[in-house]
């Protein structure tokens, strides 16, 4: 294992919170696999940049068993020291109106695709002698309504699973930790709302008065990936502006 690359395995790293991840965990040259359904412009142009530190695999998180075979390929490649299970979807929609269909999609990526890597990644850690590191984007919805009742409960679901892996990965010193967003500038938001709007709203409900930006959730992970955060595990850290405080 000594001669292979020490990688970060960060998923939906194309857009928003996932290339902001990217940016930041390169400027500290770490070697970095991007697992997402679509290769975006800004992520070429990284890979241009840094082709020796990045790599893309393209991976659909609606068929999470087909993760397997993925992760063995990238594994046998490089030494996985950390996975960011940050790819997730929206659908937006009335609770009783949304589908089975709709139900299945968000729960695949958004939990069970999480949970399947979790499991994979714990496997190879505990089985490689690797104290690695796992964090979960997971969101201020896990707590709070968004009337997007599978997004929600998806959320939710992972932040359990925080809690859960950390316990039982904690005597192999394997860690195991969530960050929960609030409002963030991402398309995720800008889909269904006029930045203008958001922004205003922002200064309304937020005790900071703005929304936030992905690279400051990118600034988490890189704490929480790093030897100073090595007595924490377990945790879901809110990075909302206070948000949770008012509502």
């Amino acid at each position: 294992m000594d001669e292979l690359k020490e990688s970060v395995i960060v998923t939906g790293g194309s857009s928003g919170i996932g290339i902001a991840i990217v940016k930041k965990l390169l400027k500290s040259n770490m070697n970095i696999v991007v697992f997402d359904k679509y290769l975006s412009k800004d992520l070429q142009k990284l890979i241009r940049l840094q082709p020796n530190l990045l790599r893309f695999i393209e991976f659909d998180f609606k068929n999470p068993e087909e993760l397997k075979p993925a992760f063995d390929k990238v594994s046998k490649g490089s030494q996985i020291v950390a996975l960011v299970n940050n790819a997730g979807i929206c659908l937006e929609g009335d609770l009783l109106q949304k589908s089975l269909s709709e139900w299945n999609e968000t729960i695949n990526v958004n939990l069970t695709s999480p949970y399947v890597f979790m499991q994979l990644a714990s496997k190879y850690f505990i089985e490689n002698k690797i104290s690695g590191s796992i964090i979960n984007i997971t969101s201020l919805h896990s707590e709070i309504i968004r009337e997007v009742p599978d997004y929600s409960a998806s959320k939710a679901g992972l932040k359990m699973l925080t809690k859960e892996f950390a316990f039982y990965l904690s005597k192999y010193g394997i860690r195991v930790n969530a960050i929960a967003p609030g409002s963030i500038q991402t398309n995720m938001i800008l889909k269904y709302h006029e930045l203008k709007d958001v922004e205003r709203n922002a200064k309304k409900r937020i005790p900071t008065g703005r929304v936030g930006q992905p690279n400051e959730i990118a600034e988490v992970v890189e704490f929480l990936l790093s030897e100073k955060a090595g007595y924490i595990t377990g945790e879901t850290i809110k990075v909302d502006g206070g948000l949770s405080l008012v509502i």
